[in-house]
């Protein structure tokens, strides 16, 4: 799986992005739009119809998407193997604490700027 943010509140977090979280009840769907997005239902219904993207699976559980890996929008710290617990990064975790209420619903987790990023 490959991510990038197209948008964040906090965009001096991206550097550090170690994690993605997601609502491991939520409905997720998948879109193809030059690249493949991964969203919330709820984020798609918000926004059709639109031309620029097709839905290519729709019903996915966020649970189903729990410990997939995937690259980062910066690779600094996935390059580096003697980080400390490093095996645990880059992955798909679950968190009650997203939602689709106003993003996609899949929050990127950087530690070193959050508390809800830190104990997750």
């Amino acid at each position: 799986m490959s991510t990038y943010s197209r948008g964040t509140t906090t965009p001096w977090t991206l550097p550090g992005n170690v994690a993605l979280a997601v609502g491991a009840r939520s409905s997720i769907t998948s879109l193809m739009g030059g690249v493949q997005y991964i969203v919330a239902h709820d984020w798609v219904l918000k926004f059709q119809p639109n031309p620029t993207y097709t839905v290519v699976k729709k019903g996915i559980q966020g649970s189903d998407l729990v410990g997939l890996e995937y690259e980062p929008p910066f690779d600094y710290y996935i390059k580096d193997k003697n980080l400390k617990n490093h095996e645990n990064g880059w992955k798909v975790y679950a968190a009650d604490f997203v939602t689709a209420d106003s993003g996609t619903g899949i929050a990127h987790e950087a530690p070193a700027f959050g508390a809800d990023d830190w104990e997750l």
